[in-house]
């Protein structure tokens, strides 16, 4: 089959679904086509030293392999004002005219609701397409086109799918009512299995938080801890001033490949997911929550109103109780917590989630056996 993804991140950035999926189609024999991100709204000054910024560091540690059959393109449109779209559509025809093998494709699937991406989809004609929203628009600083292309999207595709609950409920209130399936974040799961020591309860004295290092992150918390244990970051800075905020007792380590973490989680007690309640995270379910929890160590969370699915398999705290739960671990990691976070871990692992995409595809399942 030949399958088109248009992403709202980059091959070479943070490793997410969009990534995994292809990598997953590739590895069945499919020929997958990746677009890059394309702009969502009008670039400021400091998104482009953001983007630079976060760009090279995760690039200098750990570049994203590119599989055989897997095809990366990048098009540069303007931001899609429905005023301009007239240029971009123009852009888009320039910058695939030598893509026409790709016309007819067998699905897409898009993560981007902007009128470049309908004029993508005019392009490639795709027997079946699916958009999977992953990111509360309502509450970014995108244009207004944009909510008014999302619209047009949840009308004409073939199927709707939402990362999170909060998500699910807000593509059925936009699309008036039609059915919203689930694409979860997934996981490794047999090689994050591998981090759980058995003891992590009984001294908690190391706390870890990995991915991106920006303003979502409530630095209060890991400050405050920083004071009593030893607290790690794992990742790169979203731009130089968020170093500002953070604690000189917080141990900074640069970005590592996915391969890699669960053997560097080995010696680390507890992991910690610690956000700050905003309107736009109301929509975020980190897609590391599902890393950490098949670590089967204890996880701590707060600012995060999708994660309460998860029940007693994460704690939730409020900033004002973090120590005291911590202090509370013994006793409250029990053997009932730890067989619901590998189940749950069982049922997150990225074959699952493959799986699932591809039912609402009516794709036979002998495929990936």
């Amino acid at each position: 089959m030949k399958i088109v993804i248009i992403s709202n991140n980059d091959w070479d950035g943070l490793w997410y679904q969009r990534q995994q999926f292809a990598s997953m189609y590739a590895a069945l024999g499919h020929e997958v086509l990746f677009v890059n991100k394309t702009l969502q709204r009008l670039p400021r000054l400091n998104d482009l030293a953001e983007r630079f910024y976060r760009k090279a560091s995760i690039i200098a540690v750990s570049p994203n392999i590119i599989p055989s059959n897997v095809t990366v393109k990048t098009i540069y449109t303007l931001p899609p004002y429905k005023s301009v779209n007239f240029i971009n559509r123009w852009i888009v025809s320039w910058a695939f005219r030598q893509l026409s093998n790709w016309e007819d494709c067998d699905m897409l699937i898009t993560y981007v609701p902007t009128y470049v991406t309908l004029d993508l989809i005019r392009f490639f004609k795709p027997k079946k397409w699916a958009y999977i929203n992953v990111h509360n628009y309502d509450a970014d600083q995108v244009i207004s086109d944009l909510l008014k292309s999302e619209e047009v999207i949840c009308k004409k595709a073939n199927y709707l799918l939402a990362d999170s609950l909060y998500n699910k409920k807000r593509l059925e209130r936009i699309s008036k009512g039609r059915s919203v399936g689930f694409s979860e974040p997934g996981v490794e799961t047999a090689s994050f299995f591998q981090a759980y020591r058995g003891n992590e309860r009984d001294n908690v004295k190391t706390i870890c938080y990995f991915g991106g290092i920006g303003n979502h992150l409530n630095f209060n918390i890991y400050n405050k801890l920083a004071e009593s244990y030893k607290v790690i970051f794992i990742g790169s800075f979203s731009n130089a001033s968020v170093k500002l905020k953070v604690s000189d007792k917080i141990e900074i380590l640069p970005p590592i490949t996915n391969a890699e973490l669960p053997e560097f989680l080995k010696s680390i007690d507890m992991l910690g997911i610690f956000y700050n309640p905003t309107y736009y995270v109301n929509g975020v379910i980190p897609a590391k929550i599902y890393e950490c929890i098949a670590t089967l160590k204890p996880v701590l969370t707060s600012g995060l109103e999708n994660v309460s699915i998860l029940g007693d398999a994460i704690y939730h705290c409020k900033e004002e109780n973090v120590e005291l739960v911590i202090n509370n671990i013994a006793f409250t990691e029990t053997e009932e917590v730890l067989n619901l976070r590998g189940e749950i871990a069982k049922s997150a692992d990225w074959k699952n989630r493959f799986l699932m995409l591809n039912k609402y595809f009516d794709i036979d399942e002998k495929l990936y056996n």
